[in-house]
């Protein structure tokens, strides 16, 4: 079954039991249980906790970044699934200097070039422009209109 934006949640409850058994998840009703951000966010918080705990080998972290690493390559990926990606789960994956450095080793092309626009937009860091060179006129952009 292709993975899209409308069956992202049944994705991560199937492929990541454990995230099933997060207090975050048991709190969610059956309407949040159709918000895919909502669950997302949910989960990217799941994983960069596997992260802070199990470490940088942990295979479910693997997992995650092998599927996001296929999604990006495909030229047929659901465009609404990517920029759930990088909204959810890059933007927080940017917030600390740990998952950052794991994300930015663990994504390829097309998937670390989203790392670094995310990166861009949050301001919390600044990118690498050799991987996404455009990023410099939107950080410029940005300075600009928060003068």
């Amino acid at each position: 079954m292709e993975i899209t934006y409308k069956n992202i949640i049944n994705f991560f409850t199937n492929q990541f039991p454990g995230f099933k058994e997060t207090e975050e998840f048991k709190s969610f009703d059956e309407e949040d249980l159709k918000l895919p951000y909502m669950v997302t966010a949910a989960f990217a918080r799941y994983a960069m906790e596997r992260l802070e705990k199990e470490g940088a080998e942990d295979s479910e972290l693997q997992s995650l970044f092998d599927f996001i690493n296929d999604k990006f390559n495909h030229d047929n990926t659901d465009k609404d699934l990517l920029e759930l990606i990088s909204v959810e789960i890059f933007e927080n994956f940017v917030l600390t200097e740990k998952s950052l450095e794991y994300a930015r080793k663990h994504t390829s092309d097309k998937a670390r070039h989203a790392v670094e626009m995310t990166l861009t937009f949050c301001g919390v860091d600044k990118p690498d422009l050799t991987i996404a060179p455009e990023a410099k006129a939107v950080m410029e952009s940005i300075e600009a209109h928060n003068k």
